[in-house]
């Protein structure tokens, strides 16, 4: 395969109440240290709710949140050798989780 890449597709509900998800995020990335933020963009909606993405130098990060729902659904995808799954793990510890749906896509040419 000429260029092989991993992207995990992950929605989970959790009984925390309001979490900061950019710091669970940013710490997660920081504390595994396999993945490198190029840039950050974050929306916040009223009354609630986070879109927030991450261009990274592997490809993506994505998180949308549902907070009247307790709803999160994370996008990572990585290009190469590196695979999300570490960083998707250490950010899911923040969490409380109720419910989940994992899909796991292996991509490439």
């Amino acid at each position: 395969m000429l260029v092989e890449s991993s992207h995990y597709l992950y929605d989970f509900t959790y009984t925390n109440g309001r979490v900061d998800v950019e710091s669970v995020m940013d710490n997660a990335i920081d504390s595994v240290g396999e993945l490198h933020v190029v840039d950050k963009f974050k929306h916040n909606f009223k009354p609630f709710g986070l879109s927030l993405v991450y261009v990274l130098s592997e490809s993506h990060i994505s998180i949308h949140t549902w907070e009247e729902f307790n709803y999160m659904s994370v996008d990572m995808y990585t290009c190469g050798e590196v695979s999300p799954k570490n960083t998707l793990c250490e950010f899911l510890k923040s969490f409380d989780i109720v419910s989940r749906n994992c899909q796991v896509i292996s991509r490439g040419i």
